[in-house]
């Protein structure tokens, strides 16, 4: 599943999440609410149909292995309209804020690693054509692909293009002229010596 697996540290210990635990916990968190695990089954098969097919044999396993291992998330019983109570899921408070973290430190690595892959796919597809171990109307059945995963990037460019930035402010003081620097940068605007700070 690409390059989905995380490892970062929680509560002083380091937490390493497979590609479909780290999915799995995403997935909870968007339920604000909670979710339980049927209905978490049911959308991770939407979401990903033709592509990962969860299973209830694969998905509480890690359920479980999130509330009593990682200790990321807690379960709760909650009653139903009809029927029995069911098992709902819930990112821990504190564990929100974790995931934005690991989000924005390793979004960029993600999005390369997923071109990356796309490449590496293609030059194999285009040897084993040109070795005449497939046929050269695979062509066609992936470009539709492609197009497919354009609109989807399309979509998602322009849910993105609605959202605003707003760096928190950046203080930073020249360690020769003492001067405040508003901003990242990698030298002080006032005297030009270089900043102990990442550009």
């Amino acid at each position: 599943m690409l390059n989905v697996g995380k490892s970062f540290q929680y509560k002083g210990r380091l937490v390493k999440l497979s590609p479909h635990e780290f999915i799995t916990l995403l997935k909870i968190r968007m339920a604000s609410a909670g979710i339980s695990g049927f209905k978490l089954i049911s959308d991770l098969a939407k979401m990903f149909a033709g592509s990962w097919a969860p299973q209830s044999g694969t998905i509480y396993p890690i359920l479980k292995r999130l509330v009593d291992e990682k200790k990321l998330i807690h379960e709760k019983d909650e009653k139903t309209p009809i029927g029995p109570a069911v098992k709902v899921y819930k990112v821990n408070e504190d564990v929100g804020a974790l995931i934005d973290s690991v989000l924005m430190e390793h979004y960029k690595s993600d999005m390369d690693f997923f071109g990356n892959y796309v490449d590496l796919l293609f030059e194999n597809f285009e040897h084993s054509v040109k070795a005449g171990l497939i046929p050269a109307s695979i062509g066609s059945q992936v470009q539709a692909v492609i197009n497919e995963l354009v609109k989807k990037l399309q979509a998602t460019s322009t849910k993105f293009g609605g959202l605003e930035y707003n760096p928190p402010p950046v203080e930073i003081t020249c360690p020769k002229c003492k001067e405040l620097v508003d901003r990242i940068a990698k030298f002080c605007p006032s005297c030009g010596s270089e900043l102990n700070t990442k550009a």
